[in-house]
């Protein structure tokens, strides 16, 4: 038997700020999945405060770890690694399951006030805002666009998820566009 880590079980029980972002978080950069050793949640991301910003809120006393990059040029990842029957089952009711990259789907029973904090969360996890520059005439560097990018694996996700902000924020979005290991849904202006 392992060491037993503190953390609060109640957490994905209550819709909240923190909790819809922390959500949104793992269903683009987390994953769930059971072992012979028990159930477990896991969160990684290159942003060591977003991952420490994580475990203060769920009040976690777990170990975050370093881990090398597989890419020969990656940054290093944190990982939050949280074994817990009782929150593996609260993220199953809120929609996640195992191996979910490439079948997850956009959940149902967000609270209206929580959406755009679940939102935010994902594009945290899986996402990008930037500014594409190009030269202007005068040979000067100029911003061509901003775009927003959510990436992921399920297309199904990103479809339901431009649904949503096209319904919440009048954006028009026809298209989702398929990379080589995943899609994205973009946003420009």
């Amino acid at each position: 038997m392992g060491i037993k880590y503190f953390v609060n079980e109640e957490f994905f029980s209550n819709w909240g700020q923190e909790m819809a972002y922390v959500l949104g978080y793992i269903y683009a950069d987390g994953s769930i999945y059971p072992s012979v050793r028990g159930s477990y949640f896991n969160v990684t991301s290159i942003d060591r405060s977003t991952i420490f910003k994580i475990k203060k809120w769920l009040k976690s006393k777990h170990i975050i770890q370093k881990k090398k990059s597989t890419w020969s040029n990656g940054k290093i990842q944190y990982v939050l690694k949280i074994g817990n029957k009782k929150v593996y089952q609260s993220l199953e009711n809120l929609g996640l399951h195992p191996s979910k990259s490439l079948s997850i789907k956009f959940p149902k029973n967000i609270p209206e006030k929580y959406l755009s904090h679940f939102i935010r969360g994902y594009l945290d996890g899986d996402g990008c805002v930037y500014f594409e520059m190009a030269k202007g005439k005068t040979k000067k560097l100029i911003i061509k666009r901003l775009s927003t990018i959510f990436t992921g694996g399920s297309k199904i996700f990103l479809e339901n998820l431009n649904f949503i902000l096209g319904r919440k924020l009048l954006l028009n979005q026809a298209k989702i566009y398929k990379g080589k290991r995943s899609f994205q849904l973009r946003y420009s202006t």
